[in-house]
């Protein structure tokens, strides 16, 4: 079974105020010890902060109380400074609250038509650039990813070039995805009468 989800760019950076692609200068990770430390790609100076890098944010502001469960930044500004001239505020937190539903209601929904509960998977699968550089640990914690066994999730890479490429390559490979095609069943979310409710629910930021 397979479905889509309109998660938006908030993972690409895209409509955060600092918001940044994963280019020299992004902020792509963050951790908290004695203090805020950040990461950038290349090392380079901190221009913005890309997908993976306001997961971890996030994620460390909800442990430090910055921000609360439902998304209000705890400040009289409704900012939380990064850098002299890098910050989240109040929208970035919605934003990424949007998105962070998006995924999760997608999920969630996918799971109940199987009638399974998280903790029976067998794996999870992650694509793209975008795994390179996650922090599953942080990605659960704001609920983007259902909480199972670390173990069972794998960074697979560029997962639509590797298929293209087995799909020209391979006869073997041609005919099984022929047959997986036509056997996979899509389910819309936007006419499931349990999505509303679902995202809603789905809004604030926490484990599931």
């Amino acid at each position: 079974m397979a479905t889509s989800t309109a998660a938006g760019p908030a993972f690409e950076g895209m409509n955060i105020s600092c918001g940044a692609l994963a280019s020299p200068g992004a902020i792509y990770r963050a951790e908290y010890k004695n203090q805020l430390d950040f990461f950038t790609v290349e090392n380079k100076p901190a221009t913005g902060i890309c997908g993976t890098g306001l997961i971890d944010l996030v994620a460390l502001f909800l442990g430090k109380r910055k921000i609360s469960p439902q998304g209000k930044i705890y400040s009289r500004t409704n900012e939380i400074p990064i850098t002299a001239n890098i910050y989240l505020n109040q929208k970035d937190i919605r934003e990424m609250q949007l998105a962070t539903a998006a995924i999760k209601t997608g999920i969630r929904m996918i799971l109940k038509e199987f009638q399974v509960n998280k903790e029976e998977l067998d794996g999870l699968f992650i694509a793209g650039a975008f795994g390179n550089y996650l922090n599953i640990q942080n990605s659960i914690k704001i609920g983007l990813l259902p909480q199972i066994d670390e173990e069972k999730i794998t960074f697979i890479g560029n997962s639509s070039l590797a298929g293209a490429r087995a799909l020209l390559l391979s006869i073997e490979a041609r005919e099984r995805i022929d047959s997986l095609v036509k056997k996979i069943q899509y389910l819309s979310l936007a006419s499931n009468p349990l999505f509303e409710k679902y995202f809603i629910e789905s809004l604030e930021f926490n484990t599931y």
